[in-house]
């Protein structure tokens, strides 16, 4: 028997902050699930090296800062499995857990990108995926990317909470969220190595 879905968020963490709080709270109350995975990321190969913390204090702070909501798991599946590519990741979490059902989700600036991604329109076959931004879904944002172009049809248009029961391909569109919080800024108000 399927489980209820399990969200997932990957990223550099770097570091965790309240909007990556705020950002899986949101998105598990609209989806009308109760269970949320951050897959910190050993590297993001589209991300420079240079600046980038230590993997063991990202995944400390990511657990420190997830640890006030029960709902979110902090993973070092990634740097478990050596995985680098989002679509390894998948396959090899889908093999591990067969019994279990995962969604992904990105920032709308992933989405913008997305069709550089590793086998990307593999990925959107294999796991359905969730798009959060400030926009309004039906914005003109949410189409213009050459991946919403490629997976029109697969465009989930209905109310976001019957989402989770979908089979991929499948993606959709969460905007009006707001946090002003960014690993940047905060990147620059503190010590270089903050995790020292």
């Amino acid at each position: 028997m399927l489980r209820t879905p399990i969200l997932l968020l990957g990223g550099s963490f770097n570091p965790a902050h309240a909007g990556h709080l705020r950002l899986s709270q949101y998105v598990l109350q609209a989806l009308g699930i109760d269970q949320i995975w951050w897959l910190v990321a050993a590297q993001n190969p589209l991300k420079p090296k240079t600046g980038m913390a230590p993997y063991a204090a990202r995944l400390a702070r990511a657990q420190q800062i997830a640890a006030t909501d029960a709902r979110i798991t902090v993973s070092d599946f990634e740097a478990r499995h050596n995985t680098l590519y989002t679509i390894d990741t998948i396959r090899a979490l889908q093999r591990a857990q067969a019994q279990d059902r995962f969604i992904w989700l990105m920032g709308a600036d992933n989405w913008a990108g997305f069709h550089e991604w590793k086998d990307w329109q593999e990925l959107a076959q294999i796991i359905p995926l969730v798009i959060i931004a400030r926009d309004p879904p039906g914005s003109a944002a949410a189409h213009a990317t050459i991946a919403a172009q490629t997976l029109a049809a697969a465009e989930h248009r209905g109310p976001a909470v019957g989402f989770a029961a979908l089979q991929p391909p499948s993606w959709v569109w969460l905007g009006g969220f707001n946090d002003p919080h960014s690993a940047s800024a905060i990147r620059a108000q503190i010590p270089q190595n903050w995790w020292e």
